[in-house]
Formats: structure tokens, C-alpha cells, sequence
């Protein structure tokens, strides 16, 4: 089966171990409430996920005109940059405190959407203070880089938090539908809205193969789901095809010079072994440090 999206130039944005359902709210997000928040957004998303580990693709094109647009009202105002970085503190205490209220609460719909909604609330600050320190002018990042760090260091539990909650809200549903947690995580926002509505999720086989092997696509209009095996290997196949690249981008975490052996880590849920001197280049450095 051919898939239109998987031709389009994507570039890995993040990976790491969120679950089907986390990433749909999360590209509901980033396609279509960050405008409604802000009124900049990323307009087309893809996330690929196995066995609950799942990796984010935007199309490049999309996350500079992101990045430049965000940028653009920094160099504009710089001092927004502070105004961001507060909020974004200010949003980190709302959503580790409510996670905490609610754990004391009943696994219901109403609290859930409290939840998702401080989830957003976080997640606008975050996409802003993660995206534009790749897009702001030298001398600008200069001056807020430490502000824009602090802030990023201060808010690094929510998204671990906030996976962990799902993890607890799925369990108790799951005692309740005699359903493993994991196969819950496995739905999509419309399938997980569906069971308040209905009483029922999908069929247990589905729920296994969204589990172990599916795609999300998602753009301002529409959202497609794909499963199984032989889908989303060709569909990852299609990924590395169409997206050959022999430059690495992105921010460094070292201020200065340095120089060493490269070492690329493309799957981070993997161990691996770093000699003095190595230089790490990954998209995630989270679940390495763990």
C-alpha cells in the first residue's frame, strides 16, 4: 500500500517513550491548537511508534517557518524571550501540581480533560522555548541562551510526569475494562473518546497490532492511523529513502570548540558504550542519561 505523506521531505524532531495516545494529542498540538494558542503551528506531523516508543517527524519547511516566525517576534521584542521563560516556569508548577491533585481523583473524563488541557497549557511554552533557540540572531541568543537553558532545565520532569499519568489512568480504566494498560495507550485520541462514549475500545487484536506497530498522520484537516507490521516498515523504509541527508543540525550543549569522534545514537533505547573524549550527537539525550 502506498501512503501520499511518506514522500514528503520529514526530519526527525524528537523520539522517546510516549505512547500512541500521548503522540495524537500531542499532533493535535502541534497542527491545530498551538494556532488557536499562539497562532503559529506546525502544519503537517507524523509519528511512527513501537511497543510504546514512538518518533516525531516534521517537515522541515514547516519547522522553520515555525522557528522564523517565533524568531522573528523575539528579534522584534527580545524581551518576550523573558516573558516565555517565566511562563513556561509558571505552566511547568500548574501541570506537576494538577498531575498530583488528580492522581487522588476518580479516572474520569472531565478529570482527564483537566489534564489534557494542562498538558497543552505546558506544551505552548514548550514548543516556543525549545524551537527558538535554533532560529533567534546570534547576537540575541547570545543574551537569553542561559534564560532559555534554566527554563528547559527547570520544566524536564513534566513530560516524564505527564507520560506516567497516562500510564496510571490507562491502569485504572484498564482494571475496570479487564484491558492491559499498554494495549489502552495504544489508542488514538478519537478511540480513547470513544470508549466514554460507547463503553468500548477496539477490538483486543487491534489494540495489539496499534501497539506494537503503528503511524499517525496528521494535518490541519485530517488525521490518518496506520498499523501492522509490513505498513509501517514500509513506511519507515520510505522515511530513510526520501531523507538521505550528509549534514547533522542542531543545538549544541558545549559552548566552545571541541574536537573527538563523532558518535551518531539513532535508536537511544539502546545501550551503548561512550569513551572519554567521544561526542555525543542524538536526538534525544533524556532516556541516555536516565
Amino acid at each position: 500500500m502506498e501512503y501520499n505523506f511518506v514522500s514528503k521531505k520529514w526530519k526527525k524532531n524528537w523520539d522517546g517513550g510516549w505512547s500512541l495516545l500521548t503522540c495524537s494529542y500531542l499532533s493535535y498540538q502541534y497542527t491545530k491548537q498551538l494556532f488557536e494558542g499562539i497562532g503559529f503551528f506546525v502544519r503537517e506531523s507524523l509519528l511512527v511508534s513501537h511497543n510504546g516508543f514512538s518518533t516525531c517527524y516534521f517537515i522541515d519547511e514547516d519547522k522553520k517557518d515555525f522557528g522564523n516566525l517565533v524568531a522573528s517576534k523575539a528579534t522584534k521584542n527580545p524581551e518576550v524571550i523573558l516573558e516565555w521563560a517565566q511562563k513556561f516556569k509558571l505552566v511547568t508548577d500548574h501541570i506537576l501540581t494538577l498531575i498530583e491533585d488528580l492522581k487522588a481523583k476518580e479516572a474520569s473524563l472531565p478529570n482527564f480533560e483537566l489534564f489534557i488541557k494542562g498538558m497543552y497549557d505546558y506544551g505552548v511554552y514548550h514548543r516556543i522555548v525549545k524551537v527558538v533557540v535554533d532560529y533567534l540572531p546570534e547576537d540575541i541568543l547570545k543574551r537569553y541562551l542561559d534564560v532559555l537553558q534554566e527554563a528547559r532545565l527547570y520544566a524536564e520532569p513534566v513530560y516524564q510526569e505527564t507520560e506516567k499519568y497516562m500510564q496510571y489512568f490507562a491502569g485504572e480504566i484498564g482494571k475496570k475494562e479487564n484491558i492491559k494498560p499498554e494495549l489502552i495507550l495504544a489508542t488514538n485520541k478519537d478511540q480513547f473518546l470513544e470508549y466514554f462514549k460507547t463503553g468500548k475500545f477496539p477490538l483486543i487484536e487491534t489494540l495489539q497490532e496499534q501497539y506494537e506497530n503503528s503511524a499517525l498522520y496528521v494535518n490541519e484537516k485530517d488525521e490518518q492511523l496506520v498499523s501492522g507490521k509490513e505498513n509501517i516498515s514500509e513506511i519507515e523504509q520510505a522515511l530513510i529513502k526520501n531523507n538521505e541527508t550528509q549534514e547533522l543540525t542542531g543545538q549544541i550543549a558545549y559552548k566552545g570548540k571541541v574536537q573527538g569522534r563523532v558518535r551518531i545514537i539513532l535508536d537511544a533505547t539502546k545501550p551503548h558504550e561512550f569513551n572519554e573524549g567521544d561526542i555525543l550527537v542524538t536526538g534525544m539525550t533524556r532516556l541516555l542519561v536516565q
